[in-house]
């Protein structure tokens, strides 16, 4: 819609007043492809409700598809209702045959003095390119389907290419047959995505694969008492690649904790441990280890450093009083298991007690 100005006149000077609510272009949203016997719903989107009933014209160029209501029922217009920004359509094509070049179709929809949007949709004889699983680990296959929209009349032949990951150069849909699968293999350690592409005589059709994280955990011991020491295993989501990987550690804080400062992830398999110490006076603290792969990927894990004994309450805020009835359920932690049973003595202030004051910890148990 253009700009409108209304001019004031006052004391000589000339201000000029703009309005544009609509200055922003209307758009028209629709599908990129469809195939020769298909509908796929088109929206008229304006920047801004209407103030009443507004009428907007539909045409397409070449005027090879059709337009109908929710109702399948033939409209050359669409009304875009009082107070709303939008409206939709279906556009439908029929009997038009798929094995030909794609026919690209221009659809405009005309508001008038609300302004107009195009959208450009290819009618073609690939219907789809799915990946399953879409989400892998590097070293791991999916499976490629690639759709027809109908059944192929004679052999078809797509050829295909991916970027980072090994498919066939070529798949053949049988006489009859409306569809083909095939592997998508990708390479050990490899993260990110790969596209997957087909091209053909009527049409192409691309699909992203995602590669997860090739370093899956990060996995230490739950505690460590002052002046202990624990292993942390580090695991792959697949075997290692030929040449094995590596992967450099830290941690934060970083002055807490002994450990490497990298470890090795030997060719074929799927995880390593390192040792990790912690000093004999610390203060409790949590330390976040990290084990960096680079492109491969980056996972942490977390471990208690502290004293030799915690106690946890749940929850740890009660109604006091009698009548309320109060209480919380508390769970003492050694951060090393004795030989022997062993006994803690347990304490409340203020207005709580403890229903156990002795509580013990059998051997061998934390």
């Amino acid at each position: 819609m253009a700009p409108q100005s209304n001019a004031i006149f006052r004391s000589g000077l000339i201000l000029t007043l703009t309005l544009c609510s609509l200055c922003a272009q209307p758009t028209l949203q629709l599908a990129q492809t469809m195939c020769g016997t298909d509908s796929i719903t088109a929206t008229f989107q304006l920047p801004a409700a209407v103030l009443s009933d507004a009428i907007v014209e539909l045409r397409s160029d070449p005027s090879i598809v059709q337009f109908t209501d929710a109702g399948k029922n033939p409209i050359s217009s669409i009304i875009v209702k009082q107070n709303s920004k939008s409206a939709q359509f279906l556009v439908v094509t029929t009997g038009i045959n798929p094995f030909q070049a794609p026919q690209d179709v221009t659809v405009t929809a005309d508001g008038g003095t609300l302004g107009s949007a195009n959208a450009v949709v290819t009618i073609q004889g690939v219907k789809s390119l799915t990946l399953q699983p879409a989400s892998v680990c590097g070293g791991s296959n999916a499976v490629a389907t690639i759709q027809l929209c109908q059944a192929a009349p004679s052999p078809v032949t797509l050829s295909f290419s991916s970027q980072g990951s090994g498919t066939p150069e070529q798949v053949t849909i049988d006489e009859g047959q409306s569809s083909a699968a095939f592997n998508v293999v990708t390479q050990p350690g490899a993260t990110g995505s790969i596209s997957v592409e087909a091209f053909s005589a009527f049409g192409n059709v691309t699909s992203q694969l995602t590669l997860s994280s090739f370093v899956s955990s990060v996995t230490p011991p739950k505690n460590l008492c002052p002046g202990g020491s624990g292993v942390v295993s580090v695991s792959l989501c697949g075997p290692a690649p030929p040449q094995g990987l590596s992967l450099s550690l830290s941690s934060n804080p970083s002055f807490v904790l002994g450990m490497p400062s990298s470890v090795d992830i030997a060719p074929g398999a799927t995880s390593a441990t390192f040792p990790v110490t912690a000093p004999t006076n610390v203060t409790p603290t949590s330390v976040v280890i990290t084990a960096d792969a680079g492109s491969s990927g980056i996972q942490t894990g977390t471990v208690s450093v502290g004293g030799p004994i915690s106690v946890q309450l749940n929850p740890n805020l009660v109604c006091g009083g009698v009548a309320a009835g109060g209480t919380s359920q508390g769970t003492v932690q050694v951060c090393q298991a004795a030989s022997s049973d062993l006994s803690v003595l347990l304490s409340a202030s203020g207005p709580a007690t403890v229903d156990m004051p002795i509580l013990t910890i059998p051997a061998n148990s934390t």
